[in-house]
């Protein structure tokens, strides 16, 4: 990213965190090695600040419009196709099964009570789902950034016995899934993409793993001390990707901006880090989306991506969710693409809760957000997947 463009987002984040009566001398007191960056890029601070005031300016967003609320107070919940289909679940205990959606009641009010995840009586802490998994096959990703491909038929339902990752897979008992992904999707779409919880991001063409996937295959390769964030399929009508940040910020890029790479290369900055932040979340979008964003004490909301206006890859990004809540963060991000869908969450004690989208508030970029989830002192939110709806209360 260009030194100026640097300087930019820094004064802007700056200025956003720091309290109402900011005064020039207290800005640059706040960071003396940006007012020296500054000085030397624009040729002056004022010049620096200025050029801060009008990007920021440009790409000021309001708050929901009062159309857009009494589109959502009118909107008439339908089911949408697949809502009672299998669900394909990853486990802690490293089994993999299915259970149906029917099972899984949808809540309509928040804050919403998680409730234990005991399908057929046997409680399980969820690492990865997958709403109506292709019986042909589904791909499966490690910790370690391995593919292993899996016949659909063999996942058992959870009233059966349960079978191991590695009884279907082969998959190590020491590595745990990290993602599940319909196989036709790596078929059908144009590029495999992941991205780190360290903020890197790697786009591969989907050809580059063949026809017919090895077990264990290289899908991608991981850092020191880095992990996978999440994996998707670009599809050519995606033109770009959003990124959230565990301290709150989201970043919108064209995906244009990630040249196709090998599947051993370890990628690029998809987006700038504070020293104790991690990436938690990245998706696919068009830009006309939205995306529900939690923190690890249960709090939330809905934010149009509209108010995001595109930058370049590497930035800090904008504002999305700022915890108010000492020692609370931003746990997960989901892009709901219809209001018609289901959110299902999961926590860190083996309970889950499954959320009529519209449930959690239509909310502003500097909006607080709001309690969406009821859960104990010391559980968190550690994930969540968009389910189809399934339907009016």
């Amino acid at each position: 990213m260009p030194e100026r463009q640097e300087i930019i987002d820094a004064l802007a984040k700056l200025a956003g965190e720091a309290s109402a009566a900011l005064t020039n001398d207290a800005l640059i007191d706040a960071d003396p090695a940006l007012f020296r960056r500054a000085r030397k890029a624009f040729g002056s601070w004022e010049d620096a600040v200025v050029a801060a005031l009008c990007y920021t300016a440009r790409g000021k967003k309001r708050r929901p419009s009062r159309e857009e609320v009494v589109a959502e107070e009118h909107h008439q919940r339908q089911p949408q196709d697949g809502w009672d289909g299998l669900i394909c679940f990853a486990t802690a205990d490293h089994c993999i099964f299915s259970v149906r959606g029917a099972e899984l009641p949808t809540i309509h009010q928040i804050p919403a009570t998680v409730v234990e995840f005991a399908p057929a009586g046997r409680t399980s802490k969820i690492l990865a789902a997958l709403s109506n998994p292709d019986e042909k096959s589904v791909v499966l990703f490690s910790d370690k950034g391995l593919a292993y491909p899996l016949n659909g038929r063999v996942v058992p339902e959870a009233n059966l016995p349960r079978r191991t990752v590695g009884d279907v897979t082969g998959m190590p008992s020491t590595d745990s899934v990290a993602t599940i992904v319909p196989r036709a999707d790596m078929q059908g779409g144009k590029r495999f993409v992941h991205t780190t919880t360290a903020g890197k991001t790697k786009a591969s063409s989907v050809h580059d793993f063949g026809r017919n996937i090895d077990s264990g295959a290289v899908a991608f390769l991981l850092g020191p001390d880095d992990a996978v964030c999440s994996t998707f399929v670009e599809y050519r009508d995606h033109t770009g990707v959003f990124c959230a940040s565990s301290g709150g910020n989201g970043i919108q890029y064209s995906n244009a901006e990630v040249r196709s790479m090998g599947l051993r290369a370890q990628g690029v900055k998809a987006m700038a880090l504070g020293e104790f932040e991690a990436l938690v979340g990245a998706e696919p979008v068009t830009g006309e989306e939205q995306v529900v964003v939690l923190t690890m004490q249960g709090f939330g909301k809905r934010v149009s991506l509209r108010e995001f206006r595109p930058q370049g890859r590497a930035g800090q990004g904008m504002i999305l969710l700022r915890p108010h809540e000492a020692g609370d963060e931003v746990a997960v991000m989901a892009v709901v693409r219809d209001l018609d869908s289901d959110i299902l969450i999961w926590t860190s004690e083996g309970r889950y809760v499954r959320l009529a989208a519209t449930a959690i508030p239509l909310l502003g970029r500097s909006q607080k957000a709001v309690a969406v989830l009821d859960i104990d002192s010391g559980e968190r939110v550690t994930g969540t997947h968009v389910l189809p709806g399934s339907g009016p209360a």
